[in-house]
């Protein structure tokens, strides 16, 4: 399911599109849930939908791979978070060191209360490259996104896709029952499963 953070608040994440229930948590690179704009979402057939998720927990193909499900078959994890304190220059050597992409900004007791991304630092890079610290913001909180998508463990990869898409995303965080990130999930990390471990099919 999935779940809109702010700040570290949680609340109902309602989805533009025809889908089972989701959930939402922190970071977005705006004020907005990225997706906010006039573009026609087409509605989904949810028979065929349910008919293909049923299918697909019952078969396997002749290598004996099968269909990737749940997040936490292929989240990143465990997760390396960052505080609102730290500094741009440590959250971009966080990302140079990992080759992160996305980073989840934590509070002391580890509850999800942002994301920060590369784009928000890729505007300081020159900067940040000559330790001209003088010339930024002092903190990751001053550049973060405190509106979040976030999913479960037990979130369908299916489900998290569609999120993904129709609101335009790349990255999110899977958190716990205590809104503490437990791992990453990312576009990447779909497609990979896609051409790696999961039967593909597609239905016109």
């Amino acid at each position: 399911m999935f779940v809109l953070a702010v700040n570290g608040t949680y609340e109902t994440y309602t989805p533009r599109f025809r889908s089972p229930p989701l959930r939402v948590g922190a970071g977005q690179p705006s004020d907005r849930v990225a997706g906010d704009d006039d573009t026609p979402v087409p509605p989904l057939n949810q028979a065929a939908v349910a008919a293909q998720s049923a299918y697909a927990r019952t078969q396997a193909d002749s290598s004996g791979r099968r269909p990737i499900l749940l997040a936490q078959e292929i989240m990143k994890s465990p997760v390396v978070g960052i505080t609102p304190d730290a500094s741009l220059a440590e959250a971009w050597g966080l990302m140079k060191a990992k080759g992160f992409r996305h980073i989840p900004v934590v509070s002391s007791d580890q509850i999800l209360i942002g994301i920060v991304s590369d784009r928000d630092l890729l505007r300081y890079a020159n900067v940040l490259e000559r330790n001209e610290r003088a010339r930024l913001p002092n903190t990751v909180g001053q550049v973060m996104t405190s509106k979040v998508l976030v999913a479960t463990a037990t979130t369908e990869v299916r489900e998290i896709a569609q999120v993904m898409l129709y609101e335009r995303i790349s990255a999110m965080p899977i958190v716990n029952d205590s809104n503490r990130p437990v791992g990453m999930l990312t576009v990447t990390d779909i497609l990979r499963a896609v051409v790696n471990r999961a039967p593909l099919e597609l239905w016109s």
